[in-house]
Parts: C-alpha cells; sequence; structure tokens
C-alpha cells in the first residue's frame, strides 16, 4: 500500500516521474497544473526545449526574480534563455498539430 500523500506532494511527486521521461533534446509543449511542475525537475544533465501554449519558444527555468513580462499559459512566470523566440498561440498549436513536438503535457489537473 502507498503512503498517503497531500495533494502537493502528489502533484510534485508526478511531475518528478514525468521529468525522468525526458531524453537531451527534446521539444516539449507542457500545459497547465501538473505539466506545469515537471520543468522543475528535469535532470541538469538533459536539455529540453520548452515551448509554451502562450507562444514562448524555449522557455527557461523558473526564474530567480519574477518578470510579469514572461508568462507561461499557466499563469507562472518563466524565464527565457538565449535563443527563445515568442510567437502567437495560433503558431504554437500549429507546432502540436503537425506533430512538431516530442511530448505534449495537457493540462487541466
Amino acid at each position: 500500500m502507498l503512503p498517503e500523500l497531500d495533494e502537493v506532494k502528489a502533484r510534485n511527486r508526478t511531475a518528478r516521474r514525468i521529468a525522468l521521461e525526458f531524453k537531451d533534446g527534446d521539444v516539449v509543449n507542457l500545459g497547465i497544473g501538473i505539466p506545469t511542475l515537471v520543468s522543475d525537475y528535469i535532470p541538469e544533465d538533459v536539455r529540453v526545449v520548452f515551448q509554451t501554449e502562450n507562444g514562448v519558444v524555449s522557455a527557461g527555468p523558473k526564474p530567480q526574480k519574477e518578470d510579469l513580462r514572461f508568462i507561461g499559459a499557466g499563469g507562472r512566470c518563466l524565464s527565457l534563455i538565449p535563443g527563445s523566440a515568442l510567437e502567437s498561440s495560433d503558431f504554437s498549436f500549429g507546432l502540436k498539430r503537425r506533430g512538431h513536438l516530442d511530448y505534449t503535457g495537457a493540462g487541466g489537473a
């Protein structure tokens, strides 16, 4: 029997497990909810390109100091890394529809 986890611990445990699936160079879209937490658990030796539903390509990790100019689809501040691009939401969803992403984590949970 699994130990009881509070909701926050359960969400973080799930996010940590999902992060183990990514390989170096994967292009990943993470939706709102639990998927948003996944980027916090990517191993340091794995380089993943994150794309957000609201149009950020190559989003970086959660910044040390929040900058409200750069917010992901889940409302969480994010950083931009060298080579980042800001695109429209229709471009973002086009990447999904045309199969240009290695993983997509649908949000809502």
